[in-house]
């Protein structure tokens, strides 16, 4: 006997994204539109061998944190910010929703965040961070 379940999903936010070592993070959430881990697998060609078998290809996987993010100029805002730390290396928590009380966590590089866009609107930034080995998801860590 089979038993059906409906879907399951999530919607995006109330969540969080944290940027920076503790103690000087930058919480970026109230700005980001739209934010993702995405992979990317590169896989080497099997290789054929004259007794028949196959040598399997090489497969690397790298992640990339991406999204959508509202420009904020201000001295403690993350355009500067993204200026500021270009090329470090940098701890990240993405909480795509609280009430699911999951987290990825992981260490991103950081690159500049492009500044300006339409006249007469709020500009955003398109961003794409490689991530540093692999994130982990695992279960939200509430306090110390």
């Amino acid at each position: 006997m089979t038993v059906e379940t409906a879907p399951k999903s999530y919607k995006l936010g109330p969540g969080s994204l944290i940027i920076g070592a503790t103690g000087t993070p930058l919480e970026i959430s109230c700005q980001i539109t739209a934010c993702s881990i995405e992979f990317d697998v590169n896989s080497d060609d099997d290789v054929p061998t004259l007794c028949g078998g196959t040598l399997p290809g090489d497969e690397t996987e790298t992640a990339n944190l991406t999204g959508t993010i509202i420009q904020d100029l201000s001295d403690d805002g993350v355009i500067e910010y993204s200026w500021d730390h270009s090329g470090e290396v940098m701890p990240f928590v993405f909480i795509p929703n609280t009430d699911v009380a999951k987290q990825i966590t992981g260490d991103l590089k950081m690159r500049r965040l492009n500044v300006g866009g339409d006249v007469k609107t709020s500009p955003t930034s398109d961003f794409e961070w490689p991530v540093v080995g692999l994130p982990i998801l695992d279960a939200v860590v509430v306090g110390p």
